[in-house]
């Protein structure tokens, strides 16, 4: 059995209001990517693209 995620409590880095509750991973996962929509849409498209050729080498660009 794993152990319970410690919960997180997210918030906006402009305003300090808080969004929600996230786990350990998410929170900061979101601060890497400056809570930015498009990056963290580049991100995806990236996995996504190296998921469809995984037969094939690649190195691409996540946007970083």
């Amino acid at each position: 059995m794993q152990p319970m995620p410690i919960p997180h409590v997210d918030h906006c880095h402009k305003t300090g209001e808080i969004r929600g509750i996230l786990c350990g991973n998410c929170n900061p996962g979101l601060g890497r990517f400056f809570d930015s929509p498009p990056l963290l849409r580049r991100a995806a498209g990236y996995l996504l693209q190296a998921e469809n050729s995984a037969d094939e080498t690649f190195c691409g660009d996540a946007g970083c």
